[in-house]
């Protein structure tokens, strides 16, 4: 997101409500975690889609990730490919990352933890052509002239990189992430050296099992939360979930909590599993001062399991989702 003018801006990155379902995206160590029992290699390919407000301000946000576990050598791989729009096409970023993580259990109790590295391209920019600068406007007329003004570029490449670790056992998990960590530049009018902040995230989360006859046939509790920094901007989620194997339902709370102690929105979660595909959708509804002008956010996921029959448990190796 970005907001301010060509000499001062502040930007962040999207953050998606079915931050769990975007692992890689959210945490390089979350790479291969597709929802199996067994050892064998699990592959994943996913679709995630956020219309943020829905409005001519929207933030439209899309995600593709590919993952999959690679046997029992306890290491996994993945990518994703990331689209920001934000205003009517007025910023844009592209951001394609390999992910890397390496599983190593410890040597007593069921415990285990994961440690992943991202790398990556990213390109932003503006849109050169909807900029406005005082010598268009006539104030007797409005916007009406040609600009002398010249940008000496209106798209900016980097590199990208990200780490992350994450431990748990087969009912929890805990896990902490760092992104841009170069802290890649985009100043745009060559006068001032604006960098993405870096992007702190803690997650964490848990199931309880209230019944489990078999390894397709469960019902559990879901329960997660997740804290993120980035500069002057904060989110914290917080929700659960009852699900079982083909339904689960969830509300959930997001809010600001770095420098502004406020409530942002109330969140609804709907899933469906359908053999090796899972649907997820999330409605938002604004509760903060911008409710009257950004009342409402959309959200949808698709995963499917490219060599499985269909999900199994609420877990992966012990990996609550």
């Amino acid at each position: 997101m970005l907001a301010g003018s060509l000499n001062i801006a502040v930007a962040q990155d999207p953050v998606f409500n079915q931050y769990l379902q975007s692992g890689a995206y959210l945490n390089p160590a979350l790479a291969g975690t597709a929802n199996t029992l067994d050892k064998d290699a699990a592959a994943r390919v996913g679709l995630q889609y956020r219309n943020q407000w829905g409005r001519d301000i929207a933030f439209n946000t899309g995600l593709f990730q590919y993952d999959q576990s690679i046997g029992v050598n306890y290491s996994n791989v993945g990518l994703y490919v990331l689209n920001d729009v934000a205003g009517d096409g007025n910023f844009t970023t592209t951001q394609a990352n390999a992910v890397y993580a390496y599983q190593t259990p410890f040597k007593r109790g069921k415990w285990s933890a994961q440690y992943g590295l991202s790398l990556g391209y990213r390109n932003q920019g503006i849109n050169a052509a909807k900029l406005r600068f005082e010598d268009q406007i006539d104030y007797t007329q409005g916007t009406v002239r040609n600009t002398a003004e010249i940008i000496p570029s209106n798209r900016k490449g980097n590199a990208d990189v990200g780490a992350g670790a994450v431990v748990f056992n087969e009912y929890f998990q805990a896990g902490l992430a760092v992104h841009n960590i170069t802290k890649p530049a985009y100043d745009y009018a060559g006068v001032v050296d604006n960098r993405i902040p870096r992007r702190y995230t803690l997650h964490t989360g848990g199931v309880i099992v209230l019944r489990n006859v078999e390894k397709n046939q469960y019902t559990a509790l879901h329960v997660q939360g997740m804290a993120m920094l980035q500069g002057a901007f904060s989110q914290m989620n917080m929700g659960m979930a009852l699900a079982n194997n083909e339904f689960s339902f969830g509300m959930g709370h997001r809010r600001a909590w770095y420098q502004a102690n406020n409530a942002d929105a109330v969140i609804v979660n709907i899933g469906f599993i359908i053999k090796s595909l899972r649907l997820n959708y999330s409605y938002e509804h604004t509760v903060s001062q911008l409710s009257a002008w950004s009342p409402r956010t959309h959200e949808l996921g698709i995963s499917l399991l490219l060599n499985r029959k269909g999900f199994t448990a609420p877990m992966r190796n012990g990996f609550p989702m």
